[in-house]
Parts: structure tokens; C-alpha cells; sequence
């Protein structure tokens, strides 16, 4: 039961790594992707360097990540006693990279996380969706810009935007095609509000 509790808890966090607005739908066609060199490698978090991102290439436009958190957790022994923890996670996802206007936008989707060990029917109700971020390319760093759900959530309930979309709960779900995601983030990628503070990324080694 805990192991079965534990391995949910991973892919709970494997769901919110890559953003936090999902899409049924991709931000490219196949067509439109882009490699860009610079990404492949391992990288730490600026704010959290136990973080780690690798990513390696996955045939002609394309990337596999492999993203290592941990978590600090108590456990109770045969003894009674109880000890602290710490449990390393790690989520794999495919990435594709697009650019829109002068923009570069990274896809994720959830990869092989076979290591996970879930329960059947606990797989049988979990869906991948894909979730998007503008990502900008520096010397030995890369930044990281997730979209900002209480920005999307707010210009959406104020008809602001018109974008496709289902409501689950509090939570969005975007349900445009991959034509009008394009033309939303082409439209919004300069718009701060619509990004929350990034993500900074360092190389490894430097």
C-alpha cells in the first residue's frame, strides 16, 4: 500500500513539472519543429540545483528529458520508530521545440515513466496531456517560462481572449487545435503577464 501510495505521489509530480495550464492538443505539427543544439546536456536549477534537467536527442527535431526532484518523507520502521527520508523522483518526458515569430516554445508530454510501477487501474484513469513554456536560449543557461494560470483563468472569465477550453472543477484545460494554439502564443509571447518568473537553468560543469 505505501509503495502503491508513493508511486502515485511521483506521478502527481511528473503532472505539474512541465506547467501548470494542460492542452489535449500539441503546439506543433511535425512540420514546424526546430532543434536547437544548445538544450542537449544536464542542467541544475538556479533556485533549486538538487534539480536536475538532462536532456538528450531523440532522432532529427526532438528530445527526450529526464527530470530528477526529491522529497524529504517520514517513514515508520518495524520498531515503531520513525525516520526522515529523502526519495529522489524522477518524471521523462518527450519535448519538441518550436519557434513562433522570434519566439522558441518547448512542448512536454509525458515519456516512458515505466520505472513508475502504478497500479493498472490507477494508469487506466491517468491521461497525458501536453503543457507548454517560451524558453530562452543564454550563454550556459536556459530560462524556462512557464504559463501563468491565474493570468490565462482571469483574461478568459473577463472575455478578454476567446481560446478554446473546458472548465474541470477550477482547473483549464485547453482544447484548441494546434492551428489556434499557434496563433495565441504567437500573439501573447510578449505579454509578461502571461508568464510567471522563469525557471533558470545552468549547465552542469560550469
Amino acid at each position: 500500500m505505501m509503495k502503491t501510495l508513493k508511486k502515485t505521489a511521483i506521478i502527481l509530480a511528473v503532472l505539474v513539472i512541465a506547467g501548470c495550464i494542460p492542452s489535449l492538443h500539441p503546439l506543433y505539427t511535425g512540420d514546424d519543429l526546430v532543434f536547437n543544439p544548445e538544450l542537449i546536456g544536464e542542467w541544475y536549477d538556479n533556485d533549486d540545483p538538487e534539480q536536475t534537467w538532462e536532456f538528450t536527442r531523440d532522432g532529427e527535431n526532438a528530445y527526450n528529458l529526464k527530470h530528477t526532484d526529491f522529497s524529504h518523507v517520514t517513514k515508520e520502521l518495524d520498531t515503531g520508530e520513525f525516520t526522515n527520508d529523502t526519495i529522489w523522483f524522477t518524471g521523462k518526458f518527450d519535448i519538441h521545440l518550436i519557434k513562433l515569430g522570434g519566439n522558441y516554445f518547448m512542448d512536454f508530454y509525458p515519456g516512458n515513466n515505466n520505472q513508475l510501477e502504478i497500479n493498472e487501474l490507477l494508469e487506466l484513469h491517468l491521461f497525458p496531456v501536453h503543457t507548454f513554456a517560451k524558453v530562452q536560449f543564454m550563454e550556459n543557461e536556459v530560462r524556462i517560462f512557464q504559463v501563468d494560470p491565474d493570468w490565462i483563468k482571469t483574461v478568459i472569465e473577463e472575455k478578454k481572449i476567446r481560446i478554446k477550453h473546458e472548465m474541470i472543477d477550477d482547473a483549464i484545460i485547453l482544447t484548441a487545435s494546434t492551428e489556434e494554439l499557434q496563433k495565441f502564443f504567437t500573439k501573447y509571447a510578449e505579454e509578461d503577464r502571461a508568464f510567471i518568473d522563469p525557471i533558470v537553468l545552468k549547465r552542469l560543469g560550469n
